[in-house]
Parts: structure tokens; C-alpha cells; sequence
């Protein structure tokens, strides 16, 4: 009888070697699931904190804020053909909009219009007449209007 080559080793462990030998080294140490554990549940109490104070008037505030803030900027945007009189009247329209939206007289859902002028006045850092004038009338237009 002859030899017969010894069979060549195995590339992979079977199930049953798996599970019978010792426990692995742990890759990361012990607390790293509670960290991120608990770093999930964090993240998940701000999100539904974030709802709850959006939800019951907060909405209003950060657009109230948002506005503001862009006004601030676009304040220093005005072109020289921008008369003084029409700054004033860009500031006076959108302050009304700020109050009325403080008194919860306009939506949120309305302020769309406003958002999109103020937003295209300032993308090329330039506020034109023609553009001061879209900023009057979409406020002008979201304002209650009151009953005759």
C-alpha cells in the first residue's frame, strides 16, 4: 500500500471548531455598545426636544429669527440706486411681517413667498431697485389684510 499525501489544511474554521474553542479577543473594548448605545438615545431625546419646542411655537420664532438675520445682511447689500426711501420701506413691510408672524396673525406656511424674494435678492450679494421692490410686495401680499 502505498502513502497518500496528507490533505491540504483547510482555509476555512468549520462551525463546530467556531463555537467549541475559546472566546475571541474582543475587537473593541467593553463599553464602546453603551457609548454609542447611549449616545443614540441622546441623539433621539434632542430630536423629539427639537419637535416638541417646533411644534408649539418655536417654528415661528426661528423664522422669525431667520428673517432677521437676513435683513441684517441685506442691509448692507443695497446698490446705490436704492433710494433711501425704498430701505426704509423694505424695513418697514418686513417688520410688519415679523410683528404680525410674533402676534401668530400670519402662518409660517405663508412666509414661502417672502423666503424665496429675500433669498434671490441676496444670492449675487446685490440688492437692485427691482429686487427691493419684489421684497415690498411679497410682505405687502402675505400681510392680513384687514376687513372692509
Amino acid at each position: 500500500m502505498t502513502d497518500l499525501p496528507a490533505p491540504p489544511a483547510r482555509r476555512f474554521q468549520w462551525p463546530a471548531e467556531y463555537y467549541s474553542g475559546p472566546t475571541p479577543n474582543a475587537v473593541f473594548p467593553r463599553w464602546v455598545p453603551f457609548g454609542c448605545g447611549a449616545a443614540s438615545v441622546l441623539m433621539l431625546a434632542i430630536l423629539v426636544a427639537g419637535g416638541v419646542w417646533l411644534s408649539s411655537g418655536g417654528l415661528t420664532d426661528l423664522m422669525d429669527w431667520v428673517i432677521g438675520m437676513t435683513m441684517g445682511e441685506i442691509r448692507g447689500m443695497y446698490t446705490a440706486a436704492v433710494t433711501p426711501a425704498q430701505r426704509q420701506l423694505v424695513d418697514a413691510e418686513v417688520e410688519r411681517v415679523r410683528k404680525d408672524l410674533r402676534a401668530n396673525r400670519i402662518s409660517a406656511a405663508k412666509l414661502d413667498p417672502l423666503l424665496r424674494a429675500l433669498r434671490d435678492a441676496a444670492a449675487d450679494s446685490k440688492v437692485d431697485p427691482a429686487e427691493a421692490q419684489t421684497i415690498v410686495a411679497e410682505a405687502h401680499a402675505i400681510r392680513p389684510q384687514p376687513a372692509h
